[in-house]
C-alpha cells in the first residue's frame, strides 16, 4: 500500500517570548501574584502585545504548563531573571486596561536628560544624542538586521564603568557581567535578549577567551547562532541552536582587537570637569523602572512606523557595508524624531567612520615600519630618519616616496614604539636610537612568528643574528615548501597589510 504524505501549508507563527515583532509587537515578563480566569497564581509569564492583549503561561495544581488563548507558537518560556527592572506590574496593568499612553512625551529628550544627570561628555555633546538613540534602539533591536555594540574606552577614572552602568540600566533587559563564561553568555542571550554590559574586557585578548570572543564577534548580526551538542538522557546528545543576537556594551582601557572593534561604535571617555560624578548612581532606584514604562509605550505605539523608516532608509552619504549595518538603526531612529537630529547623526557617523579608517591605516603603517626595522637594523645605535623613509619606500611603494611619508611622521611612529632618543649625525641629519632588545620585544609581540620564520628562510634576516634567539622561531624554520608558498602568497605585495601577531591573530567569525 502506497504511503500518503500531505504537506500542511499553514503553520503557526513562532514568537520569541521576550521580545519579537511579527504582526504585532510582543514583550514577555514574569509577574508574581496574578489572577487567570479568577484563579490566583503565584506567578505567571505574560506575553503582552501592542494590541493590548495578554497571553498567560502558568502551571496548574498538578504542575502541568497551561497556555491560555495563544494564536501563535511560543518558542519557549524563559527562566526568571532576578534583579532586572523592566516594565512594572502597575504599568502593565494600566496598558492592558488602556489607561496609559506615551502622549506628547519626547522619549529621546527624556533619555538624554537622564544621561546628563549621571554622565559627562565635556568635549563631545553629540555622544549624548548617540547614546540616547542607542538606548531607545535596544527596545527595537529585533526589528533590525544588525545592531552595533558600544565600546567605552579611556584612561582610569574617566567614568567608563559609570557610563556603562547608566546605559545598561536604561536599556532593554539590561544585565551587568564581567568575565562571563561562554555557556552563560549564549544561554542568557537566547532566553532574555539582554543588553549585556561587560566590564573589564581586557580578558578578551587572551587565547582562553577565544570562544567568547567568537560569540561576541557574530552576535551583532540578526540570526547569528551558537550551535552546541546538549545532553539527552544518560548517553545521548542532540543539536541545539542558541540565538546570539543582542545589544552589548563593552568597557576596558586597552582597546578591542580589530574584528570585535569593527562591530562597535567607539566612545572615548575623558575625566569629568563638572560635579556630575558626585551624584550617587543607585542601581536599585525606582527611577529606572519609571522611565522604562515610557520606552515600552513608545515601542507599542510606534514600532510599525520605525520599521518602515528602517526598511526604506536610503543613506545618500558614503556609508557602505558593515558601517551602514552599524549606523542604519541609529539613523532610522534619529529620522523618526527629527530631520535635524538625523543630519547631525549622519555627520557624526561620517566623522567616526573616517577616524576609524585613519586609525586602521596608521596601525598598518606602524607594522610596515616595524617590518623594515626588522629587515635593516643590525645592532643598537642611531639610525637616520631619511634612511627609514627610503626603506619604507623601497619595501612598500616601489621606490617612490608618498608625500605623507615624512621624517616627522616616522619620528611620531617611532615614539609610539618607545624609540625616543634623537640626535644629529655629522651631516646634520636627524637620527633616532634603535635598541635591539626593544625591537626584538616588539617583533615578538606584533609580527606573526611564522612570518618572521619565512623571512629567515628567504634569507632576508639571515644577517641579523639576534633574531635566531626569538622564542619559537627556530621551530618554524623547517616549515614545508607548501607552507612556504602559502605564507609567501599571504605576504607578497601586501604592503602594510601584514598579518597581526600573537595578541591580535584571531579568526573572524561571520554568520
Amino acid at each position: 500500500m502506497e504511503t500518503k504524505v500531505e504537506i500542511i501549508e499553514f503553520e503557526k507563527m513562532e514568537v520569541h517570548p521576550t521580545i519579537d515583532f511579527k504582526d504585532k509587537a510582543y514583550f514577555g515578563f514574569w509577574v508574581n501574584n496574578v489572577k487567570v480566569d479568577n484563579r490566583e497564581k503565584e506567578s505567571a509569564y505574560l506575553v503582552i502585545s501592542s494590541d493590548h492583549e495578554v497571553f498567560p503561561v502558568y502551571r496548574d495544581s498538578k504542575g502541568r504548563r497551561i497556555m491560555k488563548g495563544f494564536s501563535f507558537k511560543l518558542k519557549f518560556v524563559p527562566d526568571k531573571l532576578s534583579n532586572n527592572p523592566c516594565w512594572s506590574r502597575g504599568d502593565i496593568k494600566n496598558f492592558l486596561e488602556g489607561a496609559s499612553d506615551i502622549g506628547d512625551i519626547n522619549i529621546f529628550e527624556l533619555t538624554k536628560e537622564k544621561l546628563k544627570e549621571y554622565v559627562d561628555f565635556p568635549n563631545e555633546p553629540r555622544d549624548y544624542d548617540l547614546l540616547s538613540l542607542w538606548i531607545i534602539g535596544t527596545y527595537f533591536f529585533s526589528l533590525f538586521e544588525a545592531y552595533p555594540y558600544i565600546y567605552f574606552g579611556g584612561f582610569k577614572r574617566s567614568g567608563k564603568t559609570r557610563t556603562m552602568t547608566t546605559v545598561v540600566l536604561l536599556s532593554f533587559n539590561g544585565l551587568f557581567c564581567s568575565n562571563i563564561s561562554m555557556p552563560s553568555i549564549y544561554r542568557i542571550i537566547e532566553q532574555h535578549k539582554c543588553t549585556l554590559g561587560v566590564d573589564e574586557t581586557e580578558f578578551l585578548v587572551s587565547k582562553k577567551a577565544g570562544e567568547i570572543r567568537n560569540v561576541l564577534n557574530a552576535g551583532y548580526l540578526r540570526g547569528s547562532k551558537v550551535v552546541r551538542q546538549e545532553k539527552k538522557g544518560q548517553y545521548g546528545f542532540y543539536t541545539k541552536e542558541f540565538d546570539n543576537y543582542s545589544p552589548k556594551v563593552l568597557v576596558n582601557i586597552a582597546g578591542l582587537e580589530d574584528v570585535l572593534a569593527d562591530r562597535t561604535i567607539e566612545i572615548i571617555m575623558e575625566k569629568s570637569v563638572g560635579d556630575i560624578t558626585k551624584k550617587e548612581l543607585k542601581i536599585d532606584s525606582k527611577e529606572w523602572q519609571h522611565i522604562k514604562n515610557y520606552y515600552y509605550l513608545f515601542v507599542m505605539k510606534n514600532w510599525k512606523l520605525i520599521k518602515g523608516i528602517y526598511e526604506k532608509l536610503d543613506v545618500q552619504a558614503n556609508i557602505r557595508g558593515r558601517d551602514l549595518q552599524m549606523w542604519k538603526p541609529i539613523l532610522s531612529l534619529a529620522k523618526w524624531f527629527s530631520l535635524d537630529l538625523y543630519n547631525s547623526m549622519l555627520e557624526f557617523a561620517l566623522e567616526k567612520i573616517e577616524s576609524k579608517e585613519k586609525e586602521e591605516m596608521e596601525s598598518a603603517i606602524e607594522l610596515g615600519l616595524l617590518e623594515v626595522l626588522v629587515l635593516n637594523i643590525e645592532e643598537t645605535g642611531p639610525y637616520r630618519l631619511t634612511d627609514m623613509i627610503e626603506w619604507m619606500s623601497d619595501r612598500f611603494h616601489g621606490g617612490d616616496t608618498p608625500k605623507w611619508l615624512s621624517s616627522r611622521f616616522i619620528s611620531r611612529l617611532l615614539k609610539k614604539f618607545g624609540f625616543t632618543r634623537k640626535s644629529r649625525d655629522s651631516s646634520g641629519l636627524t637620527t633616532v636610537e634603535i635598541s635591539i632588545d626593544r625591537l626584538v620585544h616588539l617583533a615578538e609581540k606584533f609580527i606573526n612568528i611564522k612570518y618572521l620564520a619565512q623571512l629567515l628562510k628567504e634569507g632576508k634576516i639571515k644577517s641579523v643574528p639576534y633574531f635566531q634567539g626569538i622564542a619559537s622561531l627556530s621551530s618554524f624554520a623547517s616549515v614545508s615548501s607548501e607552507d612556504n608558498e602559502d605564507t609567501e602568497d599571504k605576504t607578497q605585495n601586501r604592503g602594510t597589510d601584514l598579518k597581526k601577531g600573537k595578541k591580535h591573530d584571531f579568526e573572524e567569525v561571520e554568520k
